[in-house]
């Protein structure tokens, strides 16, 4: 069976596919394929003046495997009794165009880096994912307790590393419940580094 994911513009009807634009599709094999789709834009004056001009998108395989050879899960399981976020700033990177800023990602005030993190900031929750064959993903990786969090971002634009004190002002804060065993997905995005947002996408058991 085929599976497609057309965008459409806002206040446009389903059947009205003059201005649609073909997103995503895969064909489904029976191996409970569960994915993540991010939609993002491209700002380039010369391309066409259609609605939908400049979108793009990034699959996530988080279960199972896509007709691209994408295949789940995302990243290794989180410590026992705990679940955890899955962070990236991939939204923002296009805009920032790497270096500077560094994003910060918290659990509540929690100043843990992530189980991947960066060895040369220790003991800050800089979002940044080594490539090891521990943590085989591209994700950065926070675990936490069961229960419901509050999680933020901090942008910092310094070249000098940062203290946990001086990660302000938080940004894109929301509440999100998490269980044992779970895994979700957080990605930093916004318009700039001082308008920084968390979109957060809970992966099914």
């Amino acid at each position: 069976m085929r599976v497609t994911l057309t965008a459409l513009p806002a206040g446009s009807l389903p059947t009205d596919t003059a201005d649609a634009q073909y997103v995503w599709g895969d064909d489904s094999d029976g191996k409970a394929l569960q994915v993540t789709v991010l939609l993002s834009t491209q700002r380039d004056d010369e391309l066409p003046s259609s609605p939908l001009s400049g979108l793009s998108f990034s699959t996530f395989v988080e279960k199972g495997d896509d007709a691209n050879d994408g295949m789940g899960p995302l990243a290794p399981v989180p410590p026992s009794g705990q679940g955890e976020f899955l962070v990236t700033t991939a939204p923002l990177d296009d805009i920032t165009m790497g270096g500077l800023p560094g994003y910060y990602f918290f659990v509540d005030a929690s100043c843990t880096p992530p189980l991947n993190g960066d060895v040369d900031e220790p003991g800050i929750p800089y979002v940044f994912a080594t490539s090891s064959a521990t943590y085989d993903t591209p994700f950065a990786l926070f675990p936490a307790a069961p229960g419901s969090h509050g999680v933020s971002v901090v942008s910092w634009t310094s070249s000098t590393a940062p203290t946990c004190a001086a990660l302000t002002p938080l940004q894109g804060t929301t509440t999100q419940s998490l269980t044992a065993g779970q895994q979700i997905l957080a990605f930093i995005y916004g318009s700039s580094p001082t308008d920084a947002h968390i979109a957060l996408a809970p992966i099914a058991p």
